[in-house]
Order: structure tokens, then sequence, then C-alpha cells
């Protein structure tokens, strides 16, 4: 699992924009029934919580693995899961296959990184298109609540007699990001793995982590340590990178 960036640990900074501030963009307040229900959840309590419901439908104390062997949980599912879930397929939990990752950015949310045997599978069998079309909603909820958190740090920040989120190239970035998570949901909603295919939801998961770095840059240093919101945007990537093992032919 490659990390994008390196934070330091510290609380994550007020979700609430400022009275005055426009939002260019309000998420509902409901998506529908299935994995739309993790997007709510990932966005209003977070990573730890939004795993727990995307994980769920797997089965009581199933540890669910990436293609290379590698799973991000919830602290308390990694210290009482007794399945695995690798490919499609659930086996008993082997504690003598089985490494923990020590990693600062899961302890700061609540998580536990682990990897299960010598992975290195070609991809997801039955069940794991599914499960990447849930944590496309659920990504999208972790960078719709990154969204909020830029338009509170801009709307705060001081520019001459105004704040940064008047800037006129600032409030385009965030429309822009804001038009690219909609076109997210729209593309999600209603949608299932066969409708959308293995590279349509690569390429979702490839345009949540664009957003999510463009919104970063906004707010600057604070972007980038555990003292802000940058946190959850490099577990959100680091998620993705368990769970989608790259093929060239994606990128085109």
């Amino acid at each position: 699992m490659n990390r994008a960036r390196t934070l330091d640990r510290a609380p994550t900074a007020a979700r609430d924009c400022p009275a005055d501030s426009p939002a260019p963009y309000q998420a509902p307040a409901t998506r529908g029934p299935s994995w739309e229900g993790c997007c709510q959840t990932a966005r209003d309590r977070g990573i730890a919580a939004a795993l727990r419901e995307l994980y769920a439908p797997l089965g009581p104390g199933v540890i669910p693995c990436g293609p290379g062997g590698h799973a991000v949980v919830p602290s308390d599912l990694a210290t009482t899961g007794w399945r695995i879930w690798l490919g499609g397929t659930i086996t008993e939990r082997d504690p003598a296959a089985e490494s923990v990752i020590e990693d600062c950015l899961l302890d700061g949310e609540g998580l536990a990184g682990l990897r299960h045997g010598p992975g290195g599978r070609a991809g997801p069998a039955a069940g794991g298109l599914d499960l990447l079309v849930g944590l496309g909603w659920l990504r999208l909820g972790l960078s719709e609540r990154l969204l909020a958190d830029c338009l509170a740090y801009l709307g705060r920040r001081a520019s001459g007699d105004a704040t940064l989120l008047d800037q006129q190239m600032i409030r385009g970035d965030l429309a822009d990001a804001a038009t690219e998570q909609a076109e997210i949901a729209a593309t999600l909603a209603g949608a299932t793995p066969a409708s959308l295919g293995r590279r349509a939801i690569h390429r979702i998961h490839r345009q949540i982590t664009g957003v999510d770095r463009t919104l970063l840059r906004l707010l600057g240093a604070s972007g980038f340590l555990l003292a802000g919101p940058g946190r959850g945007a490099a577990v959100s990537e680091l998620l993705a990178d368990v769970f989608i093992q790259p093929d060239p032919r994606d990128q085109r």
C-alpha cells in the first residue's frame, strides 16, 4: 500500500461553513438505498463508521482484503474478525499468515491495517466490483466533507479586505470540484457493477482522487497535516490503493 503523503497527528478542523460563505454545492440529505448510504455516513460520521456499513453485507466478522491481501478495517473488526474475504471467497482467518501494518494515518481514524497471506491475485472476483462501487460512494462522501472543510477554511482566511473564498480563481476551483462531485454522484446513482464495468469504476476512483488533491492544494499546508482534513483524504486514497489493482488499460 503506497501512501501519497505523510501527515502529522492532530484533531481535524471544523467542518461548518461560515454563515456568510456561499457553498457552490450542497450534498443531498439522502442518496437512496444500498451502497449510497455509505456516502452520507462517510460525510457525517467519518471513515470508520462508513467502512462498517460498507463491509456489513459480507457478513459478521469478515475482514475484506484487496487483491494484494491488504485490508483497512475499523480497529474493533481487526481485533474480533475471524474470517477473511479475498477475491470474492471467504475463508477462516489465519493469524500465522497475517501481519499488522503500522500507520499513524489509520490510527488517527480508528482504523487498522493488515496484510493477509501472499496476496497477488489478478483482480476482484464475484462481489469484488460491487464492493468497489460501494467504496466509490464512501470516498465521494469523504470528498464532499473535504469540500465543506475547504469552504470553512477559506471563509476564515483574510486576504486584504475580503477572504480567500472571495477570490475568483479559488471560487472557480471550488466550483469545478463541486461539479465533478456531482458528476460522480450522477454516474453512481442507480448504477450496478455490471452497468458500469471495471474500467469505468476505476476511472471514478481516479476522478475522486483528482478532486481531493485539488481541494487539498486550496487548504495550503494545513491540507497535508493531521491537524486538518488532509488525513481523511489520504486514507481515502489509501483505500483505493488497497482494493484496486492498477491496470494500464484503465488509463485509456
